[in-house]
């Protein structure tokens, strides 16, 4: 479809995302357990876009205020995922794992403190080793929501990692 069109789309599919997104931090930091399972509903709305006109909800999702950057940044990542997913040939199911691996991928900033997480400037060395947790912190919370995936799990915890070798965790 053409991108107006699919503008229009895409902006109500951005903020229903956005929506879900701070609804699933808001739980984590309630200590609630995340169910990758709810948001299957959401990366299937987001890979129809992709597949509708890719550069539609890309283009929104990266349109974000300091206050939506980590909720719209997984949206953007979710949609660049599902769009790698589809270049690369990759069949429906891995293409909806790629793209619920790139929502969830920053999970764990949900239990960070937000002075820090917010923080603008350069970290202390002891806040970017705070900051430097939260992928484990996302794959714990995911691995204890006992529905996502290995690949989703795998994406969480690895997705500051370098080729090589350096990164983190």
């Amino acid at each position: 479809v053409s991108m107006s069109e699919e503008l229009q789309r895409a902006a109500m599919i951005c903020a229903k995302a956005r929506h879900a997104v701070v609804s699933m931090f808001q739980e984590v930091r309630m200590g609630k357990a995340i169910s990758a399972e709810a948001a299957g509903e959401l990366v299937e709305e987001i890979s129809a876009s992709v597949l509708r006109n890719p550069g539609a909800l890309i283009s929104l999702a990266r349109l974000k205020t300091a206050d939506d950057y980590t909720y719209m940044h997984s949206v953007a990542v979710c949609a660049l995922m599902v769009s790698l997913a589809r270049q690369l040939g990759l069949d429906e199911q891995a293409v909806r794992e790629a793209g619920m691996a790139g929502l969830l991928h920053d999970l764990g900033k949900a239990v960070m403190p937000m002075d820090v997480l917010n923080k603008p400037g350069k970290l202390t060395d002891d806040e970017f080793r705070l900051i430097k947790s939260y992928p484990v912190e996302g794959h714990r919370l995911l691995a204890e929501g006992k529905t996502a995936s290995a690949i989703v799990l795998d994406v969480c915890l690895h997705h500051h990692e370098k080729t090589d070798g350096s990164g983190y965790p």
